[in-house]
């Protein structure tokens, strides 16, 4: 969404820019041999040429606008899962039914991706209990798990992403 943001700051910059470019004019007047203007009948300065010096550039800024807003919209589509990882797509907070495999997706500008760990992981825990002649035993207990890829959507849903 930043990057659509900023595509769209650096497109109409280069379109400003390039129209100010390319209406952007110099004149300059005749001058007389003591370094005044010289003016005609009705007391007006004589021009001698209208110049647009930086009409050049304007094409090229325009375009350097544009390539920059289209490069940044692109970028703005892309999103990167790593592997281990499953990427949950939300588009405004809602989240919806696709889920994103590791590597390189594309996705609209306005979406988010987020990634849950479908790893194989560990939880331990240590509990005090007592045994069957009364005496204080503790125990260290440790549990795997793994999220399955295709109810991650679910759990982001239900639990959130500290599941």
């Amino acid at each position: 969404m930043v990057g659509l943001i900023f595509g769209i700051i650096f497109l109409l910059t280069g379109i400003a820019l390039g129209v100010f470019f390319f209406t952007h004019k110099e004149v300059s007047y005749e001058q007389n041999r003591f370094g005044g203007y010289q003016r005609d009948e009705d007391g007006n300065r004589i021009q001698k040429a209208e110049t647009y010096p930086f009409k050049k550039f304007a094409i090229l800024t325009m375009v350097v606008g544009i390539l920059f807003a289209i490069l940044l919209a692109w970028l703005g589509c892309i999103a990167s899962v790593p592997t281990g990882h499953t990427g949950v797509v939300t588009t405004f907070g809602k989240v919806e039914d696709a889920t994103f495999d590791a590597g390189f997706n594309m996705k609209a500008p306005w979406q988010k991706v987020v990634t849950m760990d479908n790893r194989v992981q560990k939880a331990t825990t240590t509990l005090a209990c007592f045994s069957s002649d009364i005496q204080e035993v503790t125990i260290a207990y440790t549990l795997n798990y793994q999220i399955d890829k295709a109810n991650a959507q679910e759990i982001y849903r239900s639990v959130g992403a500290a599941y």
